[in-house]
């Protein structure tokens, strides 16, 4: 009876062992899936720095927005996304991926703290007061706020830029180009290759 006791006492504390095993698997599982929803996880270093799979996706999905407003206005029948145009608007938005990053690190270099952020709110808003900038929305057709709010980051982040270069006797795309071609940049994303200063996309895929 004694070793009955026994058996069963290992038996359960085994059990126990295999449930605590599969619970932490089972949290570590959900939280890789979270990752990956939520874009959390590097899809590219820039001289060691993580560029996020979000900053994409939101590239991408702001990008997609404007190609087909620009698609339905030039053309008066629906026009699909072809897988070329697809690529392109991959390309261009892994590119905004890493100039935002660029972009970020030069302003916070030159001018940084609480003056950046004081600048980065001034010139979003001159942005959002600029009647231009309204009317191509209208024109577009563009009524989805997360896309409006990073059309009115990104303008007003590269505005600051080149307000910041011209200090340097450039302007903000020769700058860009050289900080493209000068960063080391290795792409962890299947699918795309860094030809030196810009995405080059062959079979590639977007999931969100």
């Amino acid at each position: 009876m004694k070793n009955f006791f026994n058996g069963m006492g290992r038996f359960f504390g085994r059990a126990r062992t295999w449930y605590w095993i599969g619970g932490v698997v089972a949290v570590l599982l959900a939280l890789c899936g979270l990752c990956a929803i939520m874009g959390w996880y590097p899809i590219a270093l820039v001289d060691g720095h993580p560029i996020w799979a979000s900053s994409f996706y939101e590239a991408y999905q702001s990008g997609y927005a404007y190609w087909s407003s620009m698609l339905r206005l030039q053309s008066p029948q629906d026009v699909a996304i072809t897988p070329g145009i697809q690529n392109t608007i991959r390309g261009l938005a892994f590119e905004a991926s890493i100039d935002d990053y660029l972009i970020m690190r030069k302003l916070e270099k030159d001018i940084g703290g609480a003056a950046l952020a004081d600048k980065i709110q001034s010139a979003e808003q001159q942005t959002l007061n600029d009647q231009t900038f309204q009317q191509n929305l209208s024109k577009l057709g563009i009524s989805s706020q997360a896309s409006i709010d990073y059309f009115v980051r990104q303008i007003a982040e590269y505005n600051l830029l080149d307000g910041d270069v011209r200090l340097e006797n450039t302007t903000a795309p020769q700058w860009l180009l050289n900080a493209r071609t000068q960063a080391r940049v290795i792409i962890l994303m299947p699918g795309y290759r860094w030809a030196g200063s810009g995405i080059s996309v062959a079979n590639a895929t977007t999931t969100q």
